[in-house]
């Protein structure tokens, strides 16, 4: 009767070992998963950022007349700017907009969006995978907010990412936020 209790207690024993390995072995993998989602994230948001502080930089460019102003549009979702990067003497219009929810409806998350870069009315062609939050504020020379274009020489930027699948219904997140002072615009 003894060696009967001895394995069923050995059992019962065994059993709880085994599935204490399986919930570690599941807990590694979600957290493999969400390490994976957060990498991809900032992966996403370190290509964004190179874009737009370049882009954004060249605000003004070769804007040489002082009757055309470097700036075209400034909302807290839209930018458009003057700039000659080619130098030939022809002006380009680079525009950035966010789009709406259903912009991004190829992915699983409902709340991401595209935004979008086009350059003298041309096509507009996405620039980002999982950005929920796209938004500028603009400053003048004294760090003051304002809506004039013609004194904006500051732009604030805020961004968020987030992934476009989720893990047990969340989604990895990740904000970013800086100030752009393009060179072009401190002397117009």
């Amino acid at each position: 009767m003894g060696s009967y209790i001895a394995l069923v207690a050995s059992s019962m024993i065994g059993t709880l070992v085994l599935l204490s390995f399986m919930r570690f072995t599941n807990d590694v993998n979600v957290s493999n998963y969400q390490d994976i989602l957060e990498e991809i994230n900032y992966e996403q948001l370190v290509s964004l950022v190179e874009i737009i502080e370049a882009d954004f930089a060249l605000a003004g460019f070769q804007v040489n007349d002082p009757r055309t102003a470097p700036i075209v549009v400034a909302r807290s979702s839209e930018f458009a700017f003057l700039r000659d990067e080619d130098g030939d003497g022809n002006l380009e219009t680079v525009r950035y907009r966010l789009g709406d929810k259903n912009s991004a409806d190829m992915t699983e998350n409902p709340n991401d969006r595209m935004l979008f870069r086009s350059i003298n009315n041309g096509k507009e062609e996405p620039i980002s995978a999982g950005l929920t939050t796209f938004y500028l504020s603009y400053l003048d020379g004294q760090g003051h907010g304002t809506s004039n274009l013609s004194k904006i020489r500051m732009l604030k930027v805020f961004v968020t990412v987030e992934s476009t699948s989720p893990l047990d219904g969340r989604y990895a997140r990740l904000p970013w936020a800086t100030r752009i002072s393009p060179k072009n615009l401190l002397n117009y």
